[in-house]
């Protein structure tokens, strides 16, 4: 990812609340394999929604720490009450 979707950072940082400074894809490629992932899905979740394509993911919360499962569970449902 060169360019992420306008929202991708400030969700990723709901994830990551303890990260200090801005969320880039460059960030997210260097801060390890729980960046990468939250990053990657966040920003192809919200161009996939704001082009009205459905997307399903499958065992979001794999890889992540707990207090990030948790953030995670409440972005996503966020962003379900926010298409319907």
């Amino acid at each position: 990812v060169q360019k992420f979707h306008d929202r991708t950072a400030e969700l990723v940082q709901m994830v990551f609340k303890n990260h200090e400074g801005p969320i880039t894809p460059d960030v997210c490629r260097k801060n390890g394999l729980g960046y990468r992932h939250v990053g990657g899905r966040m920003d192809l979740t919200l161009k996939l929604m704001q082009r009205g394509v459905p997307i399903a993911w499958v065992y979001p919360e794999a890889g992540l720490h707990p207090s990030a499962q948790v953030e995670l569970g409440d972005v996503i449902i966020r962003l379900i009450n926010e298409g319907n």
